[in-house]
């Protein structure tokens, strides 16, 4: 009797369908394991940057970069024209003032100090010789006085003899010659009287002439002085004790009068000027604090100005440097500072992402517990300082998220990180 052997058949039949179930189901794990282990867009780790939420006292700051400029900064200009022969000093150089800059060449103007010398001196020899000749004609003139006087006084004597002679009858005087005396004492008299106010007169111009020739020599004397002022405004000279910034002239240059040959600058009292952009400036105001990086030393300051007028969305502002200064710092020295806005307390802030702006709502990529891969959430950011930005909402203390750029795979919502 035959043995009915189905049953065997079906178990085997049994046995590889559920092999293949297995095998299915495994693979279909596998896939779903596969791709979520990969995601849908893989990212290497090293090519990430990546930051961790914080919380405590978040403070606001506005970067500006500019350099340290001269409080007391003056330029020593030309006051001769000339020719620049000699330069004795180089940008960088200390000097004390009244150390020469520059010797300028100009010999009309040495000639004409010494054709002034000349003039002035032939002037004074011929006040002299004018004095003289007046003192000697005024001597002439009071011994002409004394003349006509003794000759007045002799007429007059005589007149009066005569008069006595006819009031006692005597005869022996004519009418005529008594007549003749009284009109002589008369003329004598008028003759005294006229070189007396012609002596008058030759004061009053021997004073007019010295007024007038003292008037000449002031002006003469005046116009050396100025001279030699002019030469020795040749030899250009340091006007405050400093540091010379600038020298823009070179030798044998032409040089008008009122040209810049140097900028001199105090180097102990500098202040620093920062290029703020206009989007920022809006929160500075003056008095907050400031600190200044010369890359060597840092110093501090205080906002001492801020400029009314944006050129190409830069605003300068202006900074009183505070303390003393570092050894290092001198004028047109590069800078990088920050100014102090606010500080927010205990929030919650991050490493500002690429791309993200202030007072804003962004997507950004927020790592798994175990760092493998990183999902996109919506963040509402809050103010923003130097580096980093508060947040509002969508993150909250030990997250990390994704601050490199993530335009890449921005239309994957998970990405794995490698």
């Amino acid at each position: 009797m035959d043995i009915i052997r189905a049953p065997k058949k079906n178990y085997r039949v049994l046995k590889i369908v559920l092999w293949s179930l297995i095998s299915l189901l495994l693979l279909v794990m596998s896939y779903l394991l596969v791709n979520r282990h990969y995601g849908q867009f893989s990212v290497q780790r090293d090519s990430l940057i990546i930051a961790s939420v914080e919380q405590g006292d978040f403070t606001i700051r506005v970067r500006g970069s500019g350099r340290l400029l001269s409080a007391n900064e003056r330029w020593v200009a030309s006051q001769v024209a000339g020719r620049v022969e000699k330069i004795y000093v180089k940008p960088g150089d200390t000097v004390q003032q009244g150390d020469i800059l520059l010797h300028l060449e100009n010999r009309k103007l040495v000639q004409s100090v010494e054709t002034l010398k000349w003039q002035l001196e032939a002037l004074t020899a011929q006040h002299k010789a004018d004095q003289v000749a007046l003192a000697s004609k005024l001597l002439d003139q009071v011994l002409l006085i004394s003349e006509a006087k003794m000759a007045y006084d002799s007429a007059k004597l005589k007149l009066e003899a005569e008069t006595k002679l006819l009031e006692k009858g005597n005869n022996t005087i004519s009418r005529i010659d008594y007549q003749r005396s009284q009109l002589e004492v008369t003329q004598l008299a008028k003759s005294w009287k006229n070189e007396q106010r012609r002596l008058l007169q030759m004061k009053e111009n021997r004073s007019a002439q010295q007024n007038a020739n003292q008037a000449n020599r002031r002006l003469l004397a005046n116009t050396l002085k100025r001279a030699v002022q002019d030469v020795d405004a040749l030899q250009v000279k340091a006007t405050l004790d400093g540091t010379v910034q600038q020298v823009p002239v070179k030798l044998g240059q032409r040089i008008n009068i009122g040209s810049d040959l140097s900028l001199l600058s105090k180097q102990n009292e500098l202040y620093a000027q920062l290029e703020v952009a206009e989007s920022d400036v809006r929160q500075v105001i003056i008095g907050q604090h400031v600190n200044i990086n010369t890359l060597n030393y840092p110093l501090t300051g205080i906002v001492s100005r801020i400029a009314p007028s944006v050129d190409q969305g830069i605003v300068l502002v202006d900074v009183d440097v505070q303390g003393e200064l570092s050894p290092d710092a001198r004028p047109d020295m590069s800078i990088e500072a920050s100014i102090t806005i606010t500080q927010i307390d205990n929030t919650l802030f991050v490493r500002r992402p690429v791309f993200v702006k202030k007072s804003s709502t962004n997507r950004v990529y927020k790592l798994s517990d175990d760092g493998q891969f990183a999902d996109a959430i919506n963040v509402q950011f809050g103010q923003a300082s130097l580096s980093e930005i508060a947040l509002e909402a969508g993150l909250k203390r030990g997250d990390r998220v994704i601050i490199s750029d993530s335009s890449a795979w921005r239309q994957h919502r998970t990405i794995n990180i490698m």
